[in-house]
């Protein structure tokens, strides 16, 4: 049994009348096998880039992912009343978080980084980015200012619209509202030349999206 997640992806249906959301994320958690957490998240990146398409993200993290199955997933997409959608579902590789959080803390305001990453399928080039991860990019991440929480999680299948990207890794970072992203610790967990190494070596590039927590 290894925890897992589901991130969905979507644009709500423009209408003046009712908001249907709170119902269908009513609905999605009882459907859910294992539903652990949800955190609700809108879009801080410019909206003007085809590959940020979706401005809404739930991540609902679960117990078990392989009880997540594919046409679970496919009748809760064709269902929901969202003007698009795509649901991606993925089993965690690894989770770290400060010393002295106590529980899984989501707070409003908190923003989020999300990096999707495609390192060369080869046992060597894996075994290179998992062991960048867990002993040089991870511990400077943890030392920026606010940072709070970091899981990387395996993709194992999708279903939807096809609009946003998705790799083969997805690493999300948590940061207080208040910060040092884009500072000089922050900085040094990209610009070593072991990471330049790992970032170059992929099949595809990476794709970074941020977000800000929501109630």
């Amino acid at each position: 049994m290894a925890p897992g997640c589901v991130v969905i992806y979507f644009n709500p249906i423009q209408s003046d009348g009712e908001d249907v959301l709170p119902s269908w994320r009513k609905k999605v958690q009882e459907k859910i096998p294992g539903f652990q957490l949800r955190t609700k998240m809108v879009a801080t990146d410019p909206s003007d880039i085809e590959a940020n398409f979706y401005r809404y993200e739930d991540f609902i993290e679960v117990e078990d992912a392989s009880k997540v199955t594919k046409d679970l997933i496919k009748d809760m997409c064709e269902e929901s009343p969202l003007q698009h959608s795509d649901w991606h579902v993925y089993e965690r590789i690894s989770k770290d978080k400060r010393d002295d959080l106590v529980g899984d803390e989501r707070p409003a305001g908190s923003q989020i980084v999300q990096v999707g990453s495609a390192p060369i399928d080869s046992p060597e080039h894996m075994e290179e980015y998992h062991t960048w991860y867990r002993t040089e990019h991870r511990p400077r991440l943890s030392k920026v200012q606010g940072w709070c929480i970091g899981t990387r999680w395996q993709f194992l299948f999708e279903h939807g619209d096809g609009k946003a990207p998705r790799r083969r890794i997805l690493a999300q970072q948590q940061y207080e509202k208040e910060n040092g992203l884009g500072g000089t610790q922050w900085k040094s967990s990209m610009q070593s030349e072991w990471s330049k190494r790992v970032i170059s070596n992929v099949e595809m590039p990476s794709h970074r999206r941020t977000w800000e927590i929501v109630q």
